[in-house]
């Protein structure tokens, strides 16, 4: 048989939950558990309310794992995407080239470096140096230019630059340390 000692109110006297959010079949069987004379009643509303809250209980788990179940495959979808190599971002910031001129596509963006580099390849040609029998550059020939250099003693005296149908002539004077101290540039 119980032995009920504790003759004091419950405490906290007021609820420390939002009652409005209880579950309507449990508030109507908690009300009835506070209100029944005959305690077959209120074990009956007892036990209903123990039902509906491990019905409630099991149903939460049910939609948690089903959560869990999307989120996994939208992740490995999300994975699938990456690894097919679907990049857009990265591909759109790729399409802005250097002088930040932005491509339709990466095609056009590479058909036009590639351009622009046959261009400068043409423009450059084939470079050739002549060396002196002491090893020293005496000549450069580009497609567009040529420059002679001549020597005293091993010093450049003289840079004679040709393009375009005019020369340009810089002579070099050094002191005794071997150290220019005059560059004179005149056109002939």
């Amino acid at each position: 048989m119980s032995q009920y000692r504790d003759a004091s109110p419950i405490t906290p006297i007021d609820p420390e939950y939002d009652q409005s959010k209880v579950d309507s079949r449990v508030a109507n069987y908690t009300k009835q558990t506070r209100e029944k004379v005959h305690g077959i009643d209120v074990r009956e509303t007892m036990a209903r309310t123990a039902e509906i809250t491990n019905i409630t209980a099991n149903e939460a788990k049910e939609n948690s794992e089903e959560s869990v179940n999307q989120v996994n495959n939208i992740q490995r979808q999300v994975d699938q995407i990456v690894v097919e190599g679907d990049s857009s971002v990265e591909a759109a910031q790729a399409r802005v080239d250097a002088e930040g001129v932005s491509h339709n596509t990466l095609k056009e963006r590479n058909d036009s470096d590639y351009l622009k580099l046959l261009q400068i390849s043409e423009q450059i040609g084939e470079t050739i140096l002549t060396y002196s029998e002491h090893g020293e550059v005496t000549r450069i020939e580009t497609p567009t230019s040529i420059i002679n250099f001549t020597y005293n003693n091993g010093l450049v005296t003289q840079v004679s630059e040709t393009s375009e149908n005019k020369t340009i002539l810089t002579n070099f004077e050094y002191n005794q340390e071997n150290v220019v101290i005059s560059a004179n540039r005149e056109e002939v």
